[in-house]
């Protein structure tokens, strides 16, 4: 989030002192998602550090049972965030505004890749064709980064390709789901040992609370698997929205 953005310019009819709230609100806003945000990189970070070291430690190791507690006492921490946030996400009214598709999903992908293993490939293919949607960038990236980490839990051991498209709903080949005609969909397809991740808790937020925040600015997330190539697909629905109306 850019935090240099201008302070919101009086009104000619607003009091001095509603002027004043409504700056601490929207400043309060930019902060609590930054907050958020930040402390959610520094417990990823941790976790997968303290999951790592789990792996090489047998279970009589002297350390064990301190990784133990590490563990429950990160877990715990991530309650109270998950807590914090869906209060944010219920109480505040997320500024939206309008985004080229691409250049969105390219500004979210560093971030993904901090969430997969360092053997993944994460790739954006070239549409070939400019879509606009029109969206508050912060619960799409929670959306995306929730995909993520389910898609990390997912993949088999190895090398992996993660590919993101961006397709207009008529031309998705899915057989085993229907998209809503007029629709625009990121299609995000990945190798899988464990089709069932997504319906079981995925981060910092499970499954079918990432598709009630894609819902909360009209999106939904559809999860189709392609059991002879152990193949999946995420199907992140998006809303069309024309610029020029």
């Amino acid at each position: 989030m850019d935090h240099s953005e201008k302070l919101p310019e009086m009104d000619s009819g607003e009091q001095p002192e509603l002027l004043l709230q409504r700056m601490s609100n929207e400043l309060n806003a930019q902060l609590t998602t930054g907050l958020i945000h930040e402390v959610n990189n520094v417990l990823t970070g941790i976790y997968f550090n303290v999951e790592n070291c789990q792996e090489v430690f047998t279970s009589d190791h002297p350390s064990s049972e301190t990784l133990e507690e590490i563990q429950a006492g990160l877990d715990r921490i991530k309650v109270i965030l998950n807590r914090s946030l869906q209060i944010y996400l219920n109480t505040i009214e997320r500024d939206k505004t309008y985004h080229d598709l691409e250049d969105l999903l390219v500004g979210q992908m560093d971030l993904m890749k901090i969430v997969l293993p360092r053997s993944t490939k994460l790739e954006l293919i070239p549409s070939g064709h400019r879509f606009h949607v029109h969206l508050a960038e912060y619960p799409f990236r929670v959306v995306l980064l929730s995909i993520a980490e389910g898609i990390r839990n997912s993949l088999p051991t190895g090398k992996n390709v993660v590919s993101l498209e961006i397709l207009e709903a008529s031309r998705v080949d899915s057989p085993m789901v229907e998209v809503g005609e007029g629709s625009i969909v990121v299609v995000i397809q990945f190798p899988t040992k464990n089709p069932e991740i997504f319906s079981k808790e995925i981060s910092d937020l499970t499954y079918q609370n990432a598709k009630n925040l894609a819902g909360s600015f009209g999106a939904d997330l559809i999860h189709s698997y392609q059991s002879p190539i152990h193949s999946a697909q995420i199907l992140f629905v998006l809303p069309p929205f024309d610029i020029n109306s």
